[in-house]
């Protein structure tokens, strides 16, 4: 009998040393973590961990096309035997004052000496299609287009 006496309070000592920690860690005195019940703390940082990891998902990234552009330079390559200094400046300052909208939803907008065309437009590669026709180029992060007239070619630069 004094044998089981000894177990029961070898049991008893180990239970009590247990309900002990149990208090601690309650308590807050230990980093221990009681089974079956996470701390409010750990649960917040998990929390805060996935928001992290989730919310530059949700984030779109921004189209490079979609914005306004404006002229930052125009060359104007022409014949001198059919254009003057003089037309060719007055062409170049008439470009400088286009300018070009993109949207979300794909629709480009042209505005040109108080003249606006609207067409559903489309990147290729590096080349910007506006109702399947070519429009220009994006190169560098500038919208570059070329056009042919009467007097020679103009190139027109556009940055956001």
């Amino acid at each position: 009998m004094r044998r089981g006496h000894h177990k029961t309070k070898g049991m008893t000592t180990v239970i009590a040393s247990e309900a002990k920690q149990s208090n601690q860690t309650q308590n807050g005195q230990t980093g221990l973590l009681r089974r079956g019940a996470p701390r409010k703390d750990v649960f917040i940082a998990m929390l805060f961990v996935i928001l992290i990891i989730l919310f530059p998902s949700c984030h779109r990234t921004s189209d490079p096309l979609i914005g306004r552009w404006t002229v930052e330079k125009v060359n104007v390559e022409f014949n001198e035997r059919i254009a003057t200094p003089e037309l060719v400046r007055q062409y170049g300052e008439i470009e400088k004052a286009n300018i070009v909208e993109i949207t979300q939803d794909s629709t480009l907008v042209f505005i040109s000496d108080g003249d606006m065309i609207k067409g559903n437009c489309s990147l290729k590669g590096s080349q910007l299609f506006c109702d399947g026709k070519l429009f220009g180029s994006l190169e560098g992060g500038k919208l570059i287009a070329k056009n042919k007239t009467p007097i020679g070619t103009i190139e027109v630069v556009y940055a956001k």
